[in-house]
């Protein structure tokens, strides 16, 4: 049984330099928190909330390491940049497109 909470969820790491909002469910989040649980103070009980820890560990490469059906946003303030991305399927939509100002929209849907 997981203890988890899948679904949409928002988080951000604890100095508050990069935001995430996402939808899906991590498979591999227990092992993934293992792995990373003594290098990042997680906040929630999220099963996506590793991904905030792995782009840390990791930039944008740690995609291959996850395990599920997902769609998220992260933004990275200390780079003034977006991250957007999905599982490999594409299980959970992601839209996106651009507004008439040429800024980029995205959104996730369940």
């Amino acid at each position: 049984m997981s203890t988890s909470t899948p679904g949409p969820s928002r988080c951000t790491t604890p100095k508050k330099t990069h935001a995430l909002a996402v939808n899906g469910e991590i498979y591999n989040h227990q092992a993934l928190r293992a792995e990373y649980g003594d290098r990042y103070q997680f906040q929630t009980g999220s099963d996506c909330e590793v991904i905030l820890a792995l782009y840390q560990e990791k930039g944008p490469e740690f995609l291959d390491d996850l395990q599920g059906m997902f769609a998220f946003a992260l933004y990275d303030s200390e780079k003034d940049a977006y991250l957007i991305g999905r599982d490999h399927i594409g299980i959970i939509p992601l839209y996106m497109g651009h507004d008439e100002t040429r800024q980029l929209l995205c959104r996730l849907r369940k």
